[in-house]
C-alpha cells in the first residue's frame, strides 16, 4: 500500500511539473509572438506532439459534435486542406499558433510567402520534415545547404528535354493500354490503383531504364514487373513499391527490428523495405543502361555521382546517398502525380461541360495528327496542350499534392513586411506557407475560386479569366499580375496560360527549392489526359437504383474525404464508366 501511494504521489508530481513547464513555456512563446505584431491563436498542445498524432486518424469525426466554432477546426487531420481559406479569412492571411511546443506560423500571404521564397538563407527548408523519407539514405529532399547543392548537381541534371521526350512516348503508350484495358471491362473499378501503375511504368523507363507493361496479363518474365517474383526475392518489383506506399507511415515510424519480427501483418512491412532496398541496388549495379535517351537518365546520373564522376568531380555519393535519391524519386514522384491524375479525371467526370471543352480542343489541336498516338511526336504535339495544362494546373490549385511548404528562421529573428509594418517572426518558428490557402484566396483567384473551372487560365478564350467582386460596392476587378506573362517555349507552351500573381500557385513549391521534376510531371499528366479524352468521355458510373447526380455525389464526397499520407489524394475509389465518343 504505501509502494502504491508513493508511485501515485510520484506521478502526480511529474504531472504537475510537466503541466507548470507547459505553462512556462506557453507564456514564453505567447511573449515572442506578441514582440513580432502577428495575429494568433493558442493550441493547448503542439499540433504534432503524441497526442494529436494519435487521435488525428478520428479527430475530425469527433470534433464535429462539439459546438460549430471555426476554432476547433485546426485540430482536424489535414485542416489545412479541408478548411481551404476559411480559418486564415477569420483569423488573419498569417496565423501564428502558439503551444507550449512552440510557434508555427501558417503562411497565406502571397506578400510573405514571396519573401519567404527569396530569401533562402533567412527560411531554410525544414528539412525535418522529410526525415520519413530517409529510408535508405539522405537525398536532395532531406538536405540543406552546401548538401543539398551537391546532390543536386547531379539530379538535376538528367530531367532535360531527351528524358521528357520519353516520358511522353510511354506516358502516352500507358494511357494506350489502360483505354484498351478499361474498354474491355466497360468501367474502371480501382481508377488510383490504374494510374498509380501508369506513373509508376513512365518513371520506371524514364528514370531507370525498366519498362514495364500496364497490362497484368502481357507480363513476361522480366526480372522488374507487376507479378514475376525473380530468384532471390520474395516479392514482384510492383508490388514491392505499391506496398512501400500503402505504408509509409509505418515505416517512418516503427524500428526496423519491430517490422522485422513483429506480428504477420508488420513482417510483410518490414519485407517490402528490405526487397525494395534489394531492387535499387540491383537497378544500380545494372547503370540504368537501358535508360532512354541520349543525355541519360536519373539513374546512370547517380551511378556516375557514386563513382566520383559527372559534373561533382571530386564530391562523389555514397551508397547510401544513391539509394536515398534513386528512393525519392522512385517513390515520392509517383505518388503526386498519380494523385493529380485522380482528382483531374474525377472532376472532368463531375462536369461534363469542362469534358466537351476539352474534347472540342484536343479534336481542333489534334485534327493534323496522325490517328494513332503512337505516332504523336513530343516536339509537335506538346506545345499544341494548352487546354490539357490548363486542367491539371486548376486541378492543381483545387487539389496540391502538398498542403504546406515547410520553412523555418533558423537561429534568429526574422523581419518580413506585411500589410504596411515590419513584423519580427521569433527564432525557431516553423513557418509553413500553406498552399492551399494560397490557391484558395478570392482576393487572388476571384469569385470562382471554390469551382473546377480551367477555362480560366487559357489566354485564347474570351473568358474573364479571374475576377474578384468587393463585397462592399459590388464592384469587379480582374485580377492580373503586375509580371509579364510568360514566354511559351516548344515543351512549355505556357503562353497560352494565363500567369497568376507571383507566389499565389505553388503546387510544385517556388524559389530555389522548387521541385525539379515538375516539367516531367506536366508532360507525363499531359500524354495521358490527352489520350483518354481524345475519343472518350468519363461519367461516374451509376449503382443499382441510382440517378447519375445520387453517383455524382459519391463522387464529391470521395474528393472531399480525401487524407494525407505522403502527399493528399483520393483514398476511396468510385467506379468510373468510360464511354467512346
Amino acid at each position: 500500500m504505501g509502494t502504491l501511494l508513493i508511485l501515485v504521489v510520484c506521478f502526480g508530481a511529474a504531472i504537475a511539473a510537466y503541466t507548470i513547464s507547459s505553462i512556462i513555456h506557453l507564456l514564453y512563446n505567447i511573449r515572442e509572438v506578441r514582440k513580432s505584431g502577428l495575429p494568433y491563436i493558442i493550441l493547448p498542445w503542439h499540433e504534432m506532439n503524441l497526442f494529436h498524432v494519435l487521435t488525428c486518424g478520428f479527430n475530425r469525426d469527433l470534433w464535429q459534435y462539439l459546438p460549430q466554432w471555426t476554432y476547433f477546426k485546426i485540430f482536424w487531420r489535414d485542416w489545412c486542406h479541408h478548411t481551404k481559406f476559411e480559418l486564415f479569412e477569420k483569423y488573419g492571411d498569417v496565423i501564428c499558433a502558439v503551444s507550449p511546443g512552440g510557434v508555427t506560423i501558417y503562411v497565406g500571404s502571397v506578400e510573405v510567402a514571396r519573401q519567404m521564397y527569396e530569401r533562402r538563407n533567412d527560411f531554410p527548408k525544414a528539412t525535418k520534415v522529410y526525415e520519413y523519407v530517409r529510408f535508405y539514405g539522405d537525398n536532395v529532399l532531406t538536405l540543406e545547404g552546401a548538401e543539398w547543392r551537391r546532390h543536386s548537381r547531379y539530379t538535376h541534371p538528367p530531367f532535360n528535354e531527351g528524358v521528357h521526350k520519353v516520358v511522353w512516348d510511354e506516358g502516352v503508350k500507358q494511357a494506350r493500354a489502360a483505354v484498351n484495358v478499361w474498354s474491355r471491362q466497360n468501367s474502371c473499378l480501382n481508377i488510383g490503383r490504374d494510374l498509380r501503375t501508369i506513373s509508376m511504368n513512365v518513371l520506371s523507363l524514364s528514370n531507370f531504364g525498366v519498362a514495364m507493361p500496364f497490362d497484368y496479363e502481357s507480363e513476361t518474365t522480366e526480372h522488374f514487373g507487376w507479378r514475376n517474383i525473380p530468384p532471390g526475392h520474395k516479392m514482384s518489383y510492383g508490388s514491392t513499391v505499391n506496398h512501400v506506399l500503402d505504408n509509409i507511415i509505418p515505416l517512418a515510424i516503427a524500428p526496423k527490428w519491430l517490422l522485422r519480427n513483429g506480428p504477420e501483418s508488420l513482417k510483410r512491412i518490414g519485407q517490402s523495405y528490405d526487397e525494395l532496398g534489394i531492387y535499387l541496388k540491383e537497378l544500380t549495379q545494372d547503370d540504368g543502361k537501358s535508360g532512354a535517351s541520349d543525355g541519360g537518365n536519373l539513374l546512370r546520373a547517380l551511378v556516375k555521382a557514386s563513382a566520383g564522376d559527372g559534373p561533382g568531380k571530386g564530391s562523389r555519393l555514397t551508397d547510401a546517398e544513391v539509394f536515398g535519391n534513386a528512393f525519392i524519386f522512385a517513390v515520392a514522384g509517383l505518388e503526386t502525380t498519380t494523385g493529380t491524375l485522380h482528382y483531374a479525371i474525377m472532376y472532368l467526370a463531375l462536369n461534363p461541360d469542362v469534358q466537351d471543352w476539352l474534347y472540342t480542343d484536343l479534336q481542333e489541336a489534334l485534327k493534323d495528327e496522325d490517328q494513332d498516338p503512337s505516332k504523336w511526336e513530343y516536339g509537335k504535339v506538346y506545345p499544341k496542350m494548352a487546354s490539357v495544362l490548363c486542367v491539371i494546373h486548376e486541378t492543381l490549385r483545387l487539389n496540391a499534392p502538398h498542403m504546406h511548404i515547410p520553412k523555418w528562421t533558423a537561429g534568429k529573428y526574422q523581419p518580413v513586411n506585411w500589410k504596411g509594418k515590419q513584423c519580427l517572426i521569433p527564432p525557431g518558428a516553423s513557418a509553413y506557407i500553406t498552399t492551399t490557402a494560397l490557391h484558395y484566396n478570392p482576393s487572388l483567384w476571384g469569385d470562382t475560386v471554390n469551382g473546377f473551372h480551367p477555362q480560366k487560365w487559357d489566354l485564347r478564350s474570351s473568358s474573364e479569366g479571374w475576377v474578384r467582386t468587393d463585397p462592399k460596392t459590388g464592384v469587379k476587378t480582374p485580377i492580373t499580375p503586375s509580371e509579364t506573362p510568360r514566354i511559351g517555349t516548344q515543351s512549355a507552351p505556357y503562353c497560352y496560360l494565363r500567369t497568376p500573381v507571383k507566389g499565389a500557385f505553388a503546387p510544385f513549391s517556388d524559389g530555389w527549392r522548387a521541385c525539379v521534376g515538375k516539367n516531367f510531371a506536366l508532360v507525363e499528366m499531359a500524354a495521358v489526359l490527352a489520350v483518354l479524352f481524345r475519343d472518350c468521355s468519363v461519367r461516374i458510373k451509376r449503382q443499382e437504383g441510382e440517378t447519375q447526380g445520387m453517383a455524382d455525389n459519391r463522387g464529391k464526397s470521395a474528393i472531399s474525404n480525401s487524407k494525407s499520407y505522403l502527399t493528399v489524394m483520393i483514398r476511396h475509389d468510385v467506379e468510373l464508366e468510360w464511354i467512346r465518343r
